[in-house]
């Protein structure tokens, strides 16, 4: 009895920690009058200085976590951003911001503190319109990639050269994502999920045969769209698919497993409303989601998990895209600008 007592004491000690510790001491929120490019936020990115870099509807700004520098694009100024709608922002092995944007792919130029637009025919300006949010990254050989609706393509920082991947066989034309480790890249379409290692990479042409691992779907997802690509602690991939839901691989049949779809109990999702997923916790997953905030799955339990402080943050909000940084900080970006959440911390007094 003694040892129940104990028990339970504990466990209402620990439910009333975190009834307490969730207050608006951990909740930090940015908008346009603290100098944020726009409140509707589609891409965050910190880079090797901890910077953060928010890609928004209306531009691109740096937060350096006391400030906002916000760029825009200039009809008459090529060394501003492309276009202000900003899809993705990543950063090369030597340290340089590259982005997408709607029109395509530019480099952030620190010295000057401008941008350099990337084109795959100089004379003829022809641009690189981007395939999907997650169309563009650096290998471990500093080769950069991306995605685009003509196909594959990679090319060198120094913009020396840009070589478009003949890959007919895996499905050129309906690459969606792009994701980069240790041995090679993973490439996803709807055909499956294909990774090449770094020496098969070297030549002109892919063909699914030169995957050395691949993850077949056992449905037909031809109809369907792609948009994200997740390596998890536990080294699984995860694949989400804003209008049908969320894939994770099994390594002993080699497919593609749907763990959370649309019609999922609790779920009131509707088509292309399942947005960006993060691992805030190991094996906890947070879906962003239109209009409905963010739903916490547990990848342990295989089921939801309610009343999460970060629900209550995000409540019935537009939640595009979710980061964790190198502070373990949870940031939220949708269309009521940025919310940066700061988990407690226990602090036990003397």
């Amino acid at each position: 009895m003694p040892n129940q007592k104990i028990k339970y004491g504990l466990i209402l000690f620990l439910v009333c920690f975190t009834l307490i510790g969730f207050t608006q001491e951990n909740i930090t929120r940015y908008g346009i009058s603290d100098g944020l490019a726009d409140l509707h936020i589609k891409a965050m990115y910190q880079d090797s200085k901890g910077y953060l870099w928010i890609g928004t509807w209306d531009g691109m700004s740096k937060f350096d976590g006391h400030r906002f520098e916000s760029f825009r694009h200039d009809p008459n100024d090529t060394s501003t951003i492309f276009n202000n709608e900003i899809l993705q922002i990543t950063e090369d092995s030597t340290g340089q911001i590259w982005a997408y944007t709607k029109h395509g792919l530019m480099k952030y130029v620190e010295l000057e503190n401008n941008f350099q637009r990337v084109y795959l025919n100089k004379l003829h300006k022809e641009r690189i319109q981007p395939a999907s949010k997650q169309g563009l990254l650096f290998d471990r050989n500093g080769l950069g990639w991306f995605l685009t609706d003509d196909g594959l393509y990679n090319f060198t920082p120094d913009l020396k050269s840009i070589k478009r991947i003949e890959a007919n066989e895996v499905a050129h034309d309906h690459y969606t994502c792009l994701l980069a480790d240790s041995a090679g890249i993973w490439l996803l379409s709807y055909k499956g999920l294909f990774h090449f290692n770094y020496e098969t990479l070297k030549k002109n042409s892919l063909e699914a045969a030169d995957a050395d691992i691949l993850y077949t779907f056992d449905v037909d997802l031809s109809a369907f769209s792609f948009s994200q690509i997740l390596r998890l602690t536990d080294g699984r991939m995860l694949v989400r698919s804003g209008n049908f839901g969320i894939f994770i691989t099994n390594d002993q049949t080699k497919k593609m497993e749907l763990i959370v779809d649309l019609n999922f109990p609790g779920f009131s999702y509707q088509p292309y409303e399942l947005l960006q997923i993060c691992e805030i916790e190991p094996r906890k997953l947070a879906f962003g989601s239109k209009s409905f905030g963010l739903a916490i799955y547990d990848l342990d339990l295989q089921g939801l998990i309610h009343n999460h402080p970060l629900q209550e943050i995000a409540n019935k909000q537009t939640i595009y895209t979710i980061f964790k940084d190198n502070q373990h900080n949870i940031w939220l970006g949708g269309v009521e600008g940025l919310i940066k959440y700061r988990e407690p911390q226990l602090n036990f007094k003397q």
